[in-house]
């Protein structure tokens, strides 16, 4: 699963602070690009290694990557060699 959509997924289901909501910036986008993107000159100006927080929003919990890992484990012992999509 793409960290963006885990950030869209949490935000859809309202699990996304305002705080982070208030910064309109998908934090995927810094995993993504190895890169801080910040819109506000306030956040710009408060940027700190605090700011790391920000990344668990996109990051999967513990409990989903298992059942993703799972998913994948089983996949991958298939014998078949039809192609096979993962839908998250």
């Amino acid at each position: 699963m793409h960290l963006g959509q885990c950030y869209a997924e949490k935000q859809a289901l309202g699990k996304v602070s305002q705080e982070l909501l208030d910064t309109q910036v998908n934090p995927a986008v810094w995993e993504i690009s190895g890169h801080m993107v910040l819109k506000r000159k306030k956040d710009y100006e408060d940027a700190s290694e605090d700011y790391a927080w920000l990344l668990a929003v996109v990051s999967l919990s513990e409990e989903r990557f298992e059942e993703v890992k799972a998913l994948y484990l089983q996949r991958s012992q298939r014998r078949d060699t039809q192609p096979r999509i993962l839908m998250m």
